[in-house]
């Protein structure tokens, strides 16, 4: 009897080995995950300690060692988001206890550690994280290559970036999330086969904005070699801006805390639950004015970013760069109906869009007088010129020739604002501070992900398909095109990862000069070309004709693009002739 019950615990304890998932021992901890193809995954690392109760709206502070063995096979939940109409997901758990990172390895054993990527999430600093991204189509894509991928999350909306504007709460608590984030990769990534001074951040939209954050800062600038930074930039409206100095405000008086004292101030609001902080929210969503309607973003706050940017570009270390756009950047607010923002159309206003369409949205949802006061009408004026009356088609033409014009005039107007002046603003002063920056731009998009679109063209988010599980594309529907424009994306970003510049003996990349600044790949899904020059009327009208004509100070106001754009794009050029 004692014989057979011996057996009968060897033989369990053997099965319960078998069916162990792979284990890796750090300083902070023993971790099992779980194997997916070639890959190791391990989910829901915890990097940081809950940052929620009575450290709500604080740093956050270094996680402390586990003992015992930490399951690692489920994502961890998410980041509140801004607003309850934030929580896409109905299946996703969300707490203020999120501070949690995703590690893929190659299961292949190596002599040498491998490259490392750490992908950040977007969502505009008011949403996100790090299980929309998935680890199937990254272990696919990436981690098949000989490279170690790691996906974090952070703080978004108020919890993430809310602001007294002074020293009691500076704000940019995300961002801090993220630098300790790297912290721990730091201390454990070799555990996992990553190499500690091989390491690239990369992100997307919000992400591509944290991540030049952290090139520039020095509290973070340290940890990492390289960065790929996809739609998105630190100089976008999102990126850095006052609205979180204003919405705090106005949040602290709908949740019945303001005070002029902001320790009492910031007390009352780490004594609120969430839904009592969502029903405050309720009071200030309707208050959004501009079209993008960020509220919440990072700022100048003295710490994080002890200087201009400007300025922390010409002291930051340089770092190769690599950096993407595409074709229509706003299609994806403006087109689709779940983004529920301002710059939203509806339906019945895409099929009616007109002229007049077009000057009353500029009038009321990009330039409204209530903000630009009567110096706007210059800049709406002229606004007017180039987008509304160039190249228009005359009234005689058929509606159908009009309207898609001035919808196409309409989408170029906003992936301006948007997107690109602020990511070709970035490029520019890296370049000129003799940083390595490549350039693509991503044409091509999946005929099948913008059936609905009146725009044809690749938009925000239209590589995620290769990249992540966010938009999954049914094999029936891939077709060539999508294939050679996944085999140039991925090709470009492991050559990147791993050699600092995205060019391989298939596809050279070049990389941006003072004689060629906005030189690029341009990426079309079939044999790719490389174009001297992006857009050339429009960077042009952004960067030299609009502040002529009517000077920086409305445009200081506005933030359509920044002020600071156009005077160092107006010293720099006298001080290259």
């Amino acid at each position: 009897m004692l014989l057979l019950k011996s057996l009968l615990i060897l033989l369990l304890s053997r099965e319960v080995y078998l069916n162990a998932g792979p284990r890796v021992k750090t300083p902070f901890g023993e971790y099992e995950g779980f194997e997916y193809g070639e890959a190791n995954v391990f989910l829901g690392i915890r990097y940081a300690d809950v940052p929620g109760g009575n450290r709500r709206f604080e740093k956050p502070s270094i996680v402390k060692k586990e003992t015992g063995l930490i399951n690692a096979t489920a994502y961890g939940p998410s980041c509140y988001p801004w607003h309850r109409a934030g929580q896409f997901s109905k299946t996703m758990q969300y707490s203020e206890d999120c501070l949690f990172m995703n590690i893929m390895t190659p299961k292949i054993q190596s002599d040498q550690l491998f490259d490392v990527a750490v992908m950040i999430h977007g969502g505009g600093f008011d949403f996100g994280n790090a299980a929309d991204l998935g680890y199937k189509k990254l272990c696919d894509s990436l981690v098949k290559e000989g490279i170690v991928v790691v996906t974090i999350q952070y703080r978004v909306g108020f919890l993430g970036f809310l602001t007294t504007s002074d020293h009691t709460v500076p704000g940019n608590m995300g961002l801090w999330d993220a630098t300790y984030s790297l912290y721990l990769i730091d201390s454990i990534i070799e555990h996992f086969g990553g190499a500690q001074d091989k390491i690239t951040i990369m992100g997307h939209s919000a992400g591509a904005a944290l991540a030049g954050a952290l090139t520039l800062s020095p509290h973070s600038n340290y940890l990492f070699q390289r960065s790929i930074q996809m739609s998105g930039s630190i100089f976008n409206d999102f990126g850095i801006s006052t609205t979180a100095d204003t919405y705090s405000k106005i949040l602290a008086e709908k949740a019945g805390c303001s005070d002029k004292d902001s320790k009492v101030t910031i007390q009352c609001l780490k004594e609120k639950t969430i839904d009592e902080l969502y029903d405050a929210m309720d009071q200030v969503e309707h208050l959004r004015k501009t079209y993008s309607g960020f509220m919440f973003t990072p700022r100048h706050d003295g710490d994080f970013f002890p200087a201009k940017l400007e300025s922390m570009i010409k002291k930051a270390q340089p770092k190769p760069t690599l950096v993407g756009l595409t074709e229509y950047e706003s299609s994806f607010i403006l087109y689709y109906p779940a983004m529920k923002r301002l710059a939203t159309l509806s339906a019945e206003e895409i099929a009616t869009f007109d002229k007049h369409a077009l000057e009353t949205y500029i009038a009321e949802r990009i330039l409204p007088h209530e903000e630009t006061g009567r110096s706007g009408s210059a800049f709406r004026h002229h606004l007017f010129e180039f987008f509304v009356d160039r190249d228009a088609p005359t009234d005689r033409a058929p509606f159908e020739i009009k309207n898609k014009f001035y919808l196409e005039r309409l989408t170029q107007l906003t992936s301006d604002i948007f997107i690109n002046i602020g990511v070709y603003h970035e490029m520019e002063m890296k370049r000129i501070n003799e940083w390595p920056v490549y350039f693509y731009n991503l044409q091509y998009a999946s005929p099948f992900l913008q059936e609905t679109l009146p725009i044809k063209g690749a938009t925000h988010c239209s590589e995620f398909i290769y990249f992540f599980n966010r938009f999954v594309l049914p094999e029936e529907k891939w077709t060539d095109k999508d294939k050679n424009a996944e085999k140039t994306l991925i090709d470009g970003f492991v050559h990147f990862i791993k050699n600092g510049s995205p060019s391989s003996p298939s596809q050279v990349w070049p990389k941006i000069s003072a004689s060629e600044p906005s030189i690029h790949l341009n990426i079309d899904g079939e044999g790719n070309s490389i174009k001297e020059s992006y857009k050339p009327d429009n960077i042009n009208f952004w960067n030299k004709e609009l502040p002529q004509k009517i000077g920086t100070g409305i445009l200081t106001k506005t933030r359509i693009p920044s002020a600071d754009l156009h005077k160092l794009h107006i010293e720099q050029e006298h001080t290259e002739l």
